[in-house]
């Protein structure tokens, strides 16, 4: 049995230190991303040039967990994700399946500065 805790723990720290191959192995092949930019992204490496793209478009970049819920096969990560010229808080919602993430429904919001 996988730890979901413990995988999305992983996740967190991969996406912090931009380690795409990483946040890669995290993912099963037909990840689904859905987020204030994309409606359905899949599959996996098409997420994964967006996520890149993320990665290369920002000098400065911090993800931030602060409470990590788990239920069933689904995490919940409240977090901060510092950008280099923005800061935005977000919720993920992430279906796990056998060790790999299914699918991920990003909520995020532009912090006023």
């Amino acid at each position: 049995m996988h730890d979901i805790r413990e995988l999305t723990i992983g996740y967190v720290e991969a996406f912090h230190a931009r380690d795409l191959n990483t946040v890669a192995s995290y993912m099963s092949e037909g990840f689904e991303l859905t987020d204030p930019e994309v409606t359905m992204l899949t599959p996996k490496h098409d997420v994964l040039q967006y996520i890149g793209d993320i990665f290369d478009a920002h000098e400065a970049l911090r993800f931030e967990a602060k409470t990590i819920l788990i239920d069933g096969d689904f995490s919940v990560i409240h977090f901060t994700l510092k950008l280099t010229d923005a800061v935005l808080d977000g919720v993920d919602v992430i279906r796990w399946a056998s060790g790999k993430m299914t699918s991920m429904h990003a909520y995020l919001t532009l912090r006023r500065q």
